[in-house]
């Protein structure tokens, strides 16, 4: 006979409230389990959420960040000693270290979720910190009882790649649908005010240069006036794209709100013309990317262009809800196929949207939700 409630203990070495894989997981086994997720301290604000939530504040460590990450382990830890959770569930390559030592120490149940794919590209290692982490993973992802990944094709890399008896389970990170439309907030409205007939691409993700997301920056000046973009997120490179947009003369249609709310995105989204899902081809977790924000993109209605990934050319060429973006022999060809895309788009958006139906119909929340249910019972039950 199973028992009523098990206790879980989820760790994330990141903001809750701006972590919307995290927080579906989270929400998906909160129904059957008693989930405890914990997270960094942070000033962003959460929404009401069906679970504990706990948070540790990080000190700053004059910015030394593994001495912040080391705090951060041994907090969460400690927190798995005091509540004794049956299974701990460790979210990412950051917290699949003290994942294990917290699950060895009270003999529970480890599921390693795996958000990145960090296998190297034929043995190079991108930095210091991708080989420790690499190395990390390589030794403890077998003895974790179940393994989690982002979409099929990492599963598959993952087993090759480390021998694992057992291929990963593929969660697609597909949020659930939007509610309908409602007024925008007063403070929503002042984050990002009505586009004016203005056509506003939207980028939502990591600042990171790594995903050329500076070429959107630079084809600015290849499209008309009435064409605006809007970046989400925050990340090391944020600054260096501020001095792109000065660079490239073109700060006054280039808007940077930071880091937003997971509650607040749909908001923002839906005051966007065009999503912008961006991946360079520099590594295995780039050419094998799995992007929650197609989806949500289309959740808000809005269309896609997309880079030339084979995952982005099944979920945004295929399904007709967007364009996949091609590329020149040169910046500047590049810049000119990016520039024809994003119009092409802006004069066809209307055929997109009418795609979008049946894109959502065959990417349901509710699949991936039971699905990941349903391999954690039968790990805590056996069933």
């Amino acid at each position: 006979m199973k028992p009523a409630k098990i206790r879980v203990l989820m760790g994330v070495y990141g903001v809750v409230a701006c972590d919307g894989r995290v927080l579906r997981a989270a929400k998906a086994l909160a129904e059957t389990c008693d989930l405890i997720l914990m997270g960094r301290a942070s000033h962003m604000r959460c929404e009401e959420l069906p679970f504990d939530v706990r948070h540790v504040q990080v000190p700053g460590f004059w910015g030394f960040k593994p001495a912040r990450l080391l705090w951060f382990w041994i907090a969460w830890v400690w927190q798995a000693i005091r509540t004794r959770p049956e299974a701990i569930y460790a979210c990412d390559f950051l917290m699949l270290l003290p994942g294990w030592l917290a699950s060895r120490i009270l003999r529970a149940k480890l599921v390693y979720d795996a958000h990145e794919l960090i296998v190297p590209d034929q043995g190079r290692f991108r930095c210091l910190d991708h080989r420790i982490f690499y190395s990390i993973e390589r030794l403890l992802v077998r003895r974790a009882d179940l393994v989690i990944a982002a979409n099929d094709a990492r599963a598959a890399i993952m087993q090759t790649h480390y021998g694992l008896q057992r291929r990963p389970t593929a969660i697609y990170n597909i949020p659930p649908c939007l509610p309908e439309m409602q007024e925008d907030s007063a403070e929503r409205k002042e984050r990002l005010p009505p586009a004016s007939g203005r056509i506003r691409l939207l980028y939502q993700g990591t600042m990171h240069l790594v995903r050329e997301i500076d070429l959107f920056i630079r084809v600015l000046p290849y499209l008309g006036e009435q064409y605006e973009l809007v970046m989400v997120g925050d990340g090391s490179h944020l600054d260096r794209l501020k001095e792109i947009a000065r660079e490239e003369q073109v700060t006054s249609r280039v808007t940077f709100l930071g880091r937003v709310p997971n509650q607040d995105l749909p908001g923002v989204t839906r005051q966007c013309s065009i999503g912008i899902i961006s991946y360079s081809f520099a590594n295995p977790n780039q050419r094998h990317c799995a992007p929650n924000k197609v989806y949500e993109y289309a959740q808000a209605g809005i269309p896609v262009v997309a880079t030339g990934q084979d995952t982005l050319r099944a979920l945004v060429g295929d399904s007709g809800i967007g364009v996949v973006l091609s590329r020149g022999d040169t910046v500047d060809e590049t810049l000119e196929k990016y520039a024809d895309g994003i119009r092409y788009v802006a004069q066809h958006r209307e055929q997109c949207i009418a795609c979008i139906p049946e894109f959502l119909k065959n990417n349901n929340r509710d699949v991936e939700k039971a699905r990941l249910k349903k391999c954690f019972e039968e790990l805590l039950y056996g069933e």
